[in-house]
């Protein structure tokens, strides 16, 4: 008899390491070792971005206060209650600022990879990028 999907992802779920990247879509506190070494990443990172609920992490660790930010328009509120310190904007696909840079939704990420790539690579290799991987958003 086959298992349940829900037992498959219960069990995955379980074997989590903290560099999963699924851990990091999940809206819960992840491991003190993960959160260590964003931290010290962020340091020397170029940029650090995130996608949808996961600028709460970054939020967590201070990394975007005084700074704007977003993340998806459900989470706008309650962040801006927990994360008094963040400029939380809402009604923008992403936010960039010259070390942090954050989505309001999944497929805002994809608008933010692409000007963070445009940022390194210029306008039209961003274009090319979007075009190769058949994406038409507002990119």
């Amino acid at each position: 008899m086959k298992r349940a999907h829900k037992d498959v992802v219960v069990e995955r779920f379980n074997k989590l390491d903290f560099h999963d990247d699924a851990l990091l879509s999940l809206n819960i506190q992840p491991p003190p070792k993960f959160c260590e070494w964003l931290k010290r990443a962020s340091e020397s990172a170029d940029i650090t971005m995130s996608v949808c609920i996961g600028a709460r992490h970054l939020a967590k660790l201070g990394l975007p206060d005084g700074k704007m930010a977003t993340t998806h328009h459900d989470f706008i509120k309650p962040y801006s209650e927990e994360f008094p310190k963040v400029h939380w904007v809402s009604g923008q696909r992403f936010v960039e600022g010259p070390k942090i840079a954050t989505s309001a939704g999944v497929t805002a990420g994809i608008d933010l990879a692409l000007r963070v790539f445009e940022r390194y690579f210029g306008r039209k290799k961003a274009l090319e990028a979007a075009w190769v991987n058949e994406y038409q958003g507002t990119a």
